[in-house]
């Protein structure tokens, strides 16, 4: 059953974007502020190491709310995807590689 979870998450994700209102998903290579971007990223890493899922979470839910490019929403996807499965190292180890990219 957990197997299936990620690709019924893909298409949930797939059917949203399609009916979607929001003319954001066209936007490519655009994030509001790469600095605050990788902050929150290492930030979610950190509480995924301490296994907080809550302040993950929230740390995603603060970044989905902001401008960002189709790269950076597949990657809060990726970690979320991580973090349903409760797969804290994973999530860490994806939101601590982002951030370094980030760096100058």
């Amino acid at each position: 059953m957990i197997k299936r979870t990620p690709p019924f998450l893909d298409g949930v994700r797939e059917i949203i974007r399609e009916f979607s209102q929001d003319g954001g998903d066209d936007t490519q290579g655009f994030d509001d502020d790469p600095v605050f971007l990788r902050e929150r990223l290492l930030a979610i890493s950190d509480t995924c190491k301490a296994y907080n899922v809550r302040s993950a979470a929230n740390l995603l839910n603060e970044l989905r709310s902001r401008p960002s490019s189709r790269q950076t929403k597949a990657l809060l996807d990726k970690i979320d995807d991580y973090l349903i499965l409760s797969e804290f190292e994973d999530a860490a180890e994806t939101a601590r590689q982002a951030a370094e990219m980030l760096e100058d």
